[in-house]
Parts: structure tokens; C-alpha cells; sequence
């Protein structure tokens, strides 16, 4: 057995610098104790962030050194034309990465030199100094000031995507106002490319689009790819994805209701599998010339697909104790018939209101955007499916998952919108989606001080329309489906909205457009008085899957997957028992968690978890390192507001292609524009002759 040699003593404390570099030129990697190896990959790290911050200074200073007094050491204020050159030809670069890099310089030591600094303590990483850059590369400097004020600190725990995800919602609130606009310009200025590539296939790219209907573009195109991947396809889901794309857009699917695209997603399998295209071809369109019902077959696939649990992906399940049938998806349809009870908003408008008591939904991780109460009906009444897509319930326009707090839909105040997994929208267009959602299932958390979960449910009540609407005017039929979270800051935010309890008529609670939400804060109000809305013990600890006001608690409370740094969305994770369900685990608040599929399988490769109190969880890897991991707030203390001032580019209309110009294919690369070069008179005669 080879000799173990120690590191030096508080190398994992070691500032990077000349100190960290000897420490580090000492050690003997091959005797180095395998539990010691992560310690040395973080101080290797930070020396090497050390040595970036060094390389980008010297860059810097390159682009300020004045070339008329190159045997000096004089610097300029700013840095001189063609800089990047310098630089390309010293370290044989190509022209492009010259210019990205030598920018990056620049940036760093001219307008965030705090992120410099970061990254010479090893702080930071360069991946995230390139956030910060690529983020506030639009601000103006007093704006950059406060947000790096701000971020930095709390930056060095997170990942690059998490990094991103909060700069780019403290953008928005930094200035509201000029979010917005930034917004509506980029939307006028949408439009569809296709490139062709250098092997010979073609990528299709649709920039400025209106986020809420992208993302239902999305969940509509992730929806039937699961659809038809569970009804048998050997394809893995990310082809599905790109055939379904293709095939709405090129128009071969166009007017097939979801189960004929199901078929005919099979058939062309079937034909691929025997060798037979043109059999395959020839069954297609028999199958298109029949009427547009829905077989037994395909009926049983695409049952057995929503309703088959443990499938947010094209694998299978990373442990034996997957609940993942508990997440996401509450399309109706799984169940068969309409549920009668979760229509029962005439009888009730808040029962269950407290989350608890649903049942045992059979749901699966696919899509929280399928999540939406349903209709009054009578159990004996049947949804409608076997519709084209553009006349479906189920497929024609699908509501999307939006996270909102309750002051910015109320218009006290223009904070972000999320959309979970996105990103931030403008206020004004997020109250537009939730009221274009009255369909969805709409839950309500309830958060503490510091913005962090503390209690949840949902909630069957709507706001009531204006008491003097305006006129009414045709517009797009509601979306289905979908998912709203309402934030609320405090009991005491709640109680001040809603008033004393007085007798006579009490007064409404209007938001910008005269909606009264008396009614959906009279709710959660009553849902919070009621001891069951806290269902983190609910009294079946021994069922393996979680009841529908539990599933929901936990997916409130953590958001996303446990995992370090991962930002799966909760509602499209594996709901884990930190426990294993088969080892005596509890069905408690305190023993679940979200888990990506990827991540839910390390348990099986040599990582432990423990939650030693319900929302943290520690990982313990293989080589006996331990991570704690706990959710965001919820609703995070926004940063001081920093007005953007007058922004000329955002007045100059956006550039829109002739109608005459076809969108692709184009070159994936543009060619370099020509340097500004002094004018040259053609008839001027030349110095010398030309040497050929």
C-alpha cells in the first residue's frame, strides 16, 4: 500500500497567490489521500482563477499602452483601435476570440473592477466573471455598482446558471420601466432563421418571441414527444422533440388530433423496423383517410402512457424508490373521467383549499403546465378527446407554469414575473398571462420575512370581473391547464389587505384592471385558519406516494432538485423519499425532496443524502464530502432601484427583414465586416509596381 502524505496544513483556507503556488508545487498527487483530493481541486482552483485574473490584467493593460512610446511605460485612457491584434498575434489566437477575450478585459478592469478582484481571490471562477460581463454589459455603471454590490457576496455558492438566473431577475426589478421596454423592442423585432450547417443539416431559430407563448410552445411540443415515447417508440425523447417541431411546422401533422400523431409516429417506426418506407408511407396515409376517432389500441398506449409512473424522460427510473408518478402532470384525462369533486368551486370555492386530502394523484413528472382544476361535471361525462389539435380542450392552447407575488398582480408594485425554468418577464405581461388563467390550478405560498416557504395549499377562488367591464372584444380563447403560484409576504401582508373583520359589506381589493381578489384573499385566509393546510404530516407516513397537498408542500418549499447547484424544476422531478421508501422511509415533509433523474440515481453510486430538517438536505459523496443544500427564497428582497436613464437604442425602431426576404437558409457564420480603412484614389498612381 502506497505511503499517504498529508497537504499542507490550511491549504482549503489558503488565499491563491505565491504562498498557494509553492503549497501546491509541494505536493505529491500520487500520495495524496483520495478524501484529500477534493481540497486540492478547490486550492488548484483558486490559483488558477489567481493566474486568469492575471493574464486578463495584462490584457488590459496592452489595450491602454500607448505604441508612440512603446520603450516607456506610458498608458493611455482608453484603449487604442485595434487592440485585439496585439493580442491574436502574441498568443496565435484567431481574430474572433481576440475580440471576445480582450473585451472581456476590458470590462473587467474598466467597469466591474470588484469582479476582477473577486476572481484574483479565487472568489470567483472565470465561468461566472463571464456572467457578470454578458449581464451588465448593458447597464449603466451606477446600475453595475449596486448590482455586483449586491450579488457578489452571495455568488459564491452558486453555479453559473444560478448566477445567471439571479442577475438576469435583478436586472428587471433593478428598473422596471426600462425592462419592460427592453421587452416590447425585442418583440417587435422577432423573426425566424434557419441556418444551414457545416454538416449539411439545418438549425431552425426563432428569436424575440413573447416568452408565455413560447413556453406553452415548449410544453406542447415536450407533451406529445413523452406522448408518443411511452406509447413505444424506440426514438429517444430529444428526437421526438425535433420530429414533432418539424412535423407541426412543415404542416405533415398539421389537422391530426394527438392520437393520430401518436400513430403515425409508430407506424413510421414500424416501416423503419421492417425496412419498408413505402409500406410505412402507404399505412400513413390510410391512417390519415380514416375517421378522426380513437382506436382501442391507441386509446390503451396513450393510457398506459400518462399513467405509467416514473417517466420524465425516455429512461428508466434511477431507484427502486421513484415517486415520481406524484409530480406534475394533472391532466384529468389520467384519470380517466372528470373528477367531479375538483370542480365543486359552485358547492365550495376553497375546499381543499388547505392542499390536503385530494386523494392519491396519479400523476406523472412530464409537465406541470398540465396542472389545472376541472370543469363541474358529472362523473358519468367523458372528456373530449379524439379532436383536431386546433379544436382540442386538451391540445389547442395550454396554460404554462408563473410565479407571481401578490403585491406586483395587485399593481402595488412592477417586480418581475417568473416563469420556473425560464426566467423573468415584465410585470404587466405576467398579469396578463395569470388572467388569461383562471383554468389553472392556481396554489398560494405563504413566506416569511427573509422571502423563504413557510406554509402552502391552493386555492379555487378567482377575482370577480370589474363591476363596469369594458367592452367586450373578440380575443384568443383562455389557455387550459397551467399553473400560477401566488407569493403573499406575510399573514400580516394578508390580514391588512382583507381589512378588519367589521360588520357590513366589505370593501374590494382591486388590482389595475378592477378585478376584485376579495375573493381569492378571503380564501387562502380561510385555508390558512384551517389546521389541515399544513400537511407535512398527514397522517399516512407508511402509503410510498405522497397525497396531493403534501406533493405540493414539497415541490413550494425546495423548488427545484436537491442536488448541488441543479435547477430542475420541482414539478419535473422525481419526488425522492431522502429514506428509501423500501428502508422504512417515511411519506413525511421531512424524508421527501425533489431529485432530477440523473441526480436521484447517485443514491445508487456511492452518495448519501439525509435531510436533518425538512427542506435541507446533506449530501455526503463517495470520497466523504458533505454539501447542504436548501431552497431560494421564494420571494427575495429585491435590490435598490437604479434608474437606467435615456437609452437611445432602445428609440430606434428594431431592424425587420424586407417582406421579400426569405427567413434561411443563411450562413451559420456572417462574414467579418471590413475594417475602416482610408480611402484610396484608383487612379492614383502606385509607389512601386505590384510583385506580380
Amino acid at each position: 500500500m502506497q505511503q499517504v502524505v498529508a497537504l499542507p496544513k490550511d491549504l482549503a483556507a489558503m488565499p491563491p497567490g505565491p504562498e498557494l503556488a509553492a503549497a501546491l508545487a509541494s505536493i505529491d498527487l500520487a500520495a495524496t489521500a483520495n478524501e484529500d483530493l477534493p481540497v486540492l481541486l478547490q486550492a488548484r482552483y483558486r490559483q488558477v482563477a489567481h493566474e486568469q485574473a492575471g493574464l486578463y490584467d495584462v490584457m488590459a493593460q496592452i489595450g491602454v499602452a500607448d505604441p508612440e512610446r512603446w520603450f516607456s511605460a506610458a498608458r493611455r485612457a482608453r484603449p487604442q483601435k485595434y487592440w485585439s491584434d496585439e493580442v491574436r498575434a502574441a498568443l496565435t489566437w484567431t481574430r474572433r476570440a481576440a475580440e471576445y477575450q480582450t473585451e472581456l478585459a476590458w470590462v473587467l478592469h474598466a467597469h466591474l473592477p470588484s469582479v476582477a478582484e473577486a476572481l484574483r481571490a479565487g472568489v470567483i471562477d472565470l465561468p461566472k466573471a463571464r456572467v457578470f460581463a454578458d449581464h451588465l454589459a448593458d447597464l449603466s455603471p451606477e446600475q453595475a455598482a449596486a448590482l455586483v454590490a449586491w450579488v457578489l457576496p452571495r455568488a459564491v455558492g452558486w453555479t453559473t446558471g444560478q448566477l445567471a438566473a439571479r442577475l438576469r431577475a435583478l436586472v428587471a426589478d433593478l428598473d422596471p420601466a426600462h425592462f419592460e421596454k427592453r421587452y416590447r423592442r425585442a418583440v417587435a423585432g422577432r423573426e425566424v432563421i434557419g441556418m444551414l450547417c457545416d454538416d449539411g443539416t439545418v438549425t431552425i431559430t426563432a428569436v424575440g418571441l413573447p416568452a408565455d407563448q413560447a413556453q406553452a410552445a415548449i410544453d406542447r411540443v415536450d407533451r406529445l414527444a413523452l406522448a408518443i415515447r411511452r406509447a413505444g417508440h424506440p426514438s429517444p425523447v430529444a428526437h421526438l422533440r425535433a420530429d414533432v417541431f418539424l412535423g407541426l411546422l412543415d404542416g405533415s401533422l398539421h389537422h391530426l388530433t394527438r392520437d393520430q400523431i401518436i400513430r403515425e409516429f409508430l407506424t413510421r417506426a414500424a416501416a423503419e423496423v421492417d425496412g419498408d418506407a413505402d409500406a410505412g408511407q402507404a399505412a400513413s396515409e390510410r391512417a390519415d383517410a380514416q375517421p378522426k376517432t380513437r382506436t382501442a389500441d391507441v386509446a390503451r398506449a396513450a393510457s398506459a402512457a400518462e399513467e405509467s409512473p416514473g417517466c420524465s424522460g425516455d429512461g428508466g427510473s434511477g431507484s427502486e424508490d421513484t415517486d415520481s408518478r406524484d409530480n406534475g402532470d394533472h391532466d384529468n384525462r389520467d384519470r380517466g373521467r372528470w373528477d367531479s369533486r375538483d370542480g365543486a368551486e359552485s358547492r365550495d370555492s376553497d375546499r381543499g383549499a388547505g392542499g390536503d386530502g385530494d386523494g392519491d394523484d396519479r400523476v406523472n413528472a412530464a409537465s406541470t403546465a398540465d396542472t389545472r382544476p376541472t370543469p363541474a361535471a358529472s362523473p358519468e361525462v367523458e372528456p373530449v378527446i379524439g379532436a383536431p389539435l386546433d379544436e382540442s380542450a386538451d391540445d389547442a392552447r395550454r396554460g404554462i407554469h408563473v410565479r407571481a407575488a401578490l403585491s406586483t398582480l395587485l399593481g402595488r408594485n412592477d417586480r418581475h414575473v417568473l416563469l420556473p425554468g425560464q426566467g423573468p418577464i415584465p410585470a404587466s405581461v405576467g398579469r396578463g398571462v395569470v388572467a388569461r388563467q383562471r383554468g389553472a390550478l392556481w396554489r398560494f405560498a405563504l413566506v416569511d420575512q427573509q422571502g423563504r416557504f413557510v406554509r402552502g395549499g391552493i386555492v379555487r377562488a378567482r377575482p370577480a370581473p370589474p363591476t363596469d367591464p369594458p367592452p367586450r372584444t373578440r380575443t384568443a380563447r383562455r389557455p387550459t391547464g397551467g399553473l400560477v403560484d401566488i407569493i403573499l409576504l406575510t399573514e400580516a401582508e394578508l390580514d391588512a389587505l382583507l381589512g378588519p373583520r367589521a360588520g357590513g359589506p366589505p370593501d374590494p381589493v382591486p388590482d389595475a384592471g378592477g378585478h376584485d381578489w376579495r375573493p381569492v384573499l378571503s380564501a387562502i385566509r380561510r385555508a390558512l385558519d384551517r389546521p389541515e393546510s399544513t400537511p407535512g404530516n398527514s397522517g399516512d407516513a407508511r402509503r410510498r406516494f405522497p397525497r396531493a397537498g403534501l406533493r405540493r408542500h414539497v415541490q413550494l418549499r425546495d423548488q427545484t432538485c436537491t442536488f448541488v447547484g441543479c435547477r430542475a424544476p420541482a414539478e419535473r422531478t422525481d419526488l425522492d423519499h431522502t429514506v428509501d421508501h423500501a428502508r422504512g422511509g417515511r411519506t413525511t415533509d421531512d424524508d421527501l425532496g425533489p431529485a432530477c433523474r440523473h441526480d436521484h440515481g447517485l443514491k445508487q453510486a456511492g452518495w448519501t443524502l439525509d435531510q436533518p430538517e425538512p427542506g435541507v438536505f446533506r449530501w455526503t459523496s463517495p470520497l466523504g464530502r458533505t454539501y447542504v443544500t436548501t431552497a431560494d427564497p421564494l420571494l427575495p428582497e429585491p435590490p435598490p432601484q437604479v434608474p437606467h436613464g435615456a437609452d437611445a437604442n432602445l428609440d430606434v425602431p428594431p431592424f425587420v427583414r424586407p417582406d421579400d426576404e426569405a427567413c434561411g437558409l443563411i450562413e451559420p457564420v456572417p462574414p467579418e465586416p471590413e475594417r475602416d480603412r482610408p480611402a484610396v484614389d484608383l487612379d492614383e498612381e502606385p509607389d512601386e509596381e505590384p510583385p506580380f
